[in-house]
């Protein structure tokens, strides 16, 4: 029992990893469009 609880304590581990990595990449790509659409001298930007 406390074998499973070990893999499960893991797996919750790399799931928050992947999810704080995703977060990060969205929040960048939409940082930077952002910041693009900003100093676009474009008036629909």
């Amino acid at each position: 029992m406390n074998l499973l609880l070990e893999y499960q304590l893991i797996d919750g581990t790399i799931m928050t990893f992947k999810l704080t990595m995703t977060s990060l990449v969205i929040g960048l790509f939409f940082g930077l469009l952002g910041a693009w659409a900003k100093l676009s001298h474009n008036r629909l930007a």
